[in-house]
Formats: structure tokens, sequence, C-alpha cells
């Protein structure tokens, strides 16, 4: 920054002046600087990373990529990286034609609709491992007995004797 000669706080300094902090000098004259270049390799690979840029997916995105890697990277080669991990996560994604919406459905694409959990798990089948009874639940919560014998154990092998 240069020096501006009305200036009459520290030495004509205005890069060490508090006013700097709102943009201004001492004469309420707008400071004209570009903003600040990226400074970390992450800032710099996000330049070059094609995805979705909310914290939660970069952080899972780099959670993929081993940390040796990441530091034997350029920034724009991580960004590139990342971008092919987000990329190849979409593939995997759309090539299942489901996805789980907010942790208690599952949208189904060949279906277009939108499947409760509950509804899955009712779909399960029990055996009871005393009795051999096979049924459906009628909810979404692990049943406490077989509904024939009634017994708790129902899902627990008997224990044999050696």
């Amino acid at each position: 920054m240069a020096k501006k000669d009305y200036c009459t706080q520290n030495n004509g300094d205005c890069s060490t002046c508090s006013l700097v902090n709102y943009g201004m000098d001492c004469r309420n004259v707008p400071l004209t600087t570009a903003p600040p270049k990226a400074t970390t390799k992450l800032d710099r690979a996000m330049a070059t990373y094609v995805g979705f840029k909310g914290d939660v997916t970069v952080r899972a995105v780099l959670a993929q990529i081993p940390q040796e890697l990441q530091d034997s990277l350029t920034a724009k080669q991580l960004g590139m990286v990342m971008s092919a991990v987000n990329q190849a996560y979409h593939n995997g994604r759309a090539s299942t034609g489901a996805e789980v919406v907010d942790g208690d459905a599952v949208w189904i694409d060949s279906l277009k609709q939108l499947i409760p959990l509950e509804d899955i798990y009712k779909i399960t089948e029990h055996i009871c491992l005393r009795c051999g009874h096979h049924w459906h639940p009628d909810s979404a919560t692990h049943p406490t007995i077989c509904p024939k014998c009634k017994s708790p154990y129902w899902d627990k092998p008997r224990k044999t004797n050696v």
C-alpha cells in the first residue's frame, strides 16, 4: 500500500492502521486493494474442483483421498482428483437407481416413488430360530418375541452341548 501524504497514523503506513479493517483510509477514502489471493492449497484446489462446494461434501470427498496423496499433489492436481472422486460417487449413486432421503425414506428411480423405510422393514421376513416360524413384522421395530412360540430368544440360536 502506498504511503498517503495526508496520513497522520503509523507514519503513513496504511497496512498497519486499524481503519484499514473498514476498507477506508484516515480520510474515509475507500482503499482499492485487490482481494487476497487464495493462500492454502485447498483454496487453490477449489478453483479447479468441479462439484458441489458445500463444507460437508468437500470434507466427504477429501476423506476419500489419503492424506499422503493430498500432500504429494499440486493444488490443481488435488482439485482434479477431488472432481474425479465426486463424479465417481455420483455415477455410482445414479447406477443404483435408489437413494436414501433424510434417513427415513428411499427414492426408487424406476418407480418414481418415495418409500418410507418403515414400509421396507415390513418386507423383511423373520425366522424364529427356536420353532422355525416365518413371518413379516407389522412395524419397523425389532420383534420382541416369536408370534407362534412366544420365545423372546427367537433370533438367537440354541446353545448346543459339546
